[in-house]
């Protein structure tokens, strides 16, 4: 199972067991182990079979077109993964007794200390598969990647050859998801810390990635916060409306005003809005949410239409309900209902992170160049369905 960061705690969830005195010296300083505990594996598939696994395998080397996954065994894999209303209870699977655990070494960002590398820059070993292809050597920039969508992001754009920058306002995860995606790809990857609504944190980053990987050929801005409350507009704090447009559409913003120049002189770009379900198929009382998913279609048609001449294209990703660790946390606290929305996707089941990447895959490739200011919808058929009942919520009494 891939790598992700525990929400709670500093409590770490890989596929790969990373050393905890290389990590500990280099972001907490030696003395200040950094735990981890071992990630639930899923039963090896049997001889011929194309579980899970082996489709991830086969998929990150090469051997087939990722686009063209056959739709029974994506759904195969998404059942076998408990995403399915009729799936297992857990939405992961749980793992074998004495699984084995791989050996990695995270190097956090803009540390000296212990680092033999600067900036957070990581090689792979090659342990991982990695597929060549036209995209070798090209730079990528995934926003938001620590963990969930974007994780997933990065880890495919690192397998498919492009140098991979990691941006989180999280420096210890981004630090992790970036040696951990080095060691699964063999590729080049680099942890960056940036506030995404901070236009000049978002320059130091964006500098310290040209530095070491070159100009941006590929912008991912996948970085987002979700709504903390239902509410009614009378009751909604100004600040929490201005805090979810800063960070998706100031952020969204930022960064591509950093990649564009570089763009234009290269005559070649590609920049990818991650969006939701949610600007096209809204929902009561989650006005700043609806809001600002809404501005990144704005944003994305616009700016496709001032760059299309320039080898550069535009477009977004609607994903509909994808399991993520914020929402299984949301599903775990009782706020979503896991089965009930697998039930009301036409296609039965959740969506998984992997599925979002390949269609960003897809988008950032260079024979994409003739699609510009789309949107296109991942989202197992809920939004034209119409039926979202997001958070089974009634609306709060309004206060005396």
């Amino acid at each position: 199972m891939d790598f992700v960061p525990d929400i709670a705690g500093r409590t770490v969830t890989a596929d790969a067991l990373f050393s905890q005195t290389a990590v500990s010296a280099c972001l907490h300083g030696p003395g200040r182990p950094l735990h981890v505990r071992r990630q639930a594996q899923p039963e090896e598939p049997a001889q011929g079979d194309q579980g899970p696994l082996r489709l991830a395998v086969r998929e990150a080397s090469g051997l087939r077109d990722p686009l063209a996954v056959a739709g029974a065994r994506a759904d195969r894999a998404a059942r076998s993964l408990g995403l399915h209303r009729s799936g297992a209870q857990a939405f992961l699977p749980r793992g074998r007794a004495g699984a084995p655990v791989r050996l990695s070494i995270c190097i956090a960002v803009g540390h000296d200390a212990t680092c033999s590398e600067p900036f957070g820059h990581h090689v792979g070993s090659g342990l991982g598969s990695r597929r060549v292809s036209s995209s070798s050597g090209n730079v990528v920039v995934v926003t938001g990647a620590a963990a969930g969508i974007g994780y997933a992001i990065a880890k495919r754009f690192a397998a498919d050859g492009y140098r991979t920058a990691i941006v989180d306002l999280d420096e210890e995860r981004a630090c992790v998801a970036a040696a951990s995606i080095a060691e699964a790809s063999g590729g080049e990857t680099l942890a960056a810390t940036a506030d995404v609504a901070d236009l000049e944190s978002c320059r130091a980053a964006h500098d310290r990635i040209v530095s070491e990987f070159g100009p941006v050929s590929v912008l991912l801005n996948n970085a987002g916060i979700m709504s903390q409350r239902l509410g009614r507009i009378e009751e909604l704090p100004p600040e929490h409306f201005d805090q979810l447009l800063a960070v998706h559409v100031r952020g969204a913003v930022n960064w591509a005003r950093l990649v564009t120049s570089a763009m234009r002189e290269a005559k070649f770009g590609r920049i990818i809005n991650v969006s939701s379900g949610n600007a096209k198929l809204a929902v009561p009382y989650r006005l700043a949410y609806v809001t600002a998913k809404k501005a990144i279609l704005g944003i994305t048609e616009a700016l496709a239409l001032e760059t299309a001449r320039d080898g550069i294209t535009v477009n977004a990703i609607l994903p509909g309900y994808i399991a993520t660790q914020t929402l299984l946390d949301r599903a775990d606290a009782g706020i979503l209902d896991k089965d009930g929305f697998a039930e009301r996707t036409p296609v039965g089941r959740w969506g998984r992170p992997d599925e979002i990447a390949r269609a960003a895959a897809f988008l950032a490739d260079a024979d994409s160049g003739f699609i510009t200011g789309s949107t296109l919808v991942v989202d197992g058929g809920i939004t034209i369905r119409g039926d979202p009942n997001e958070d089974l919520a009634r609306p709060p009494s309004p206060k005396s």
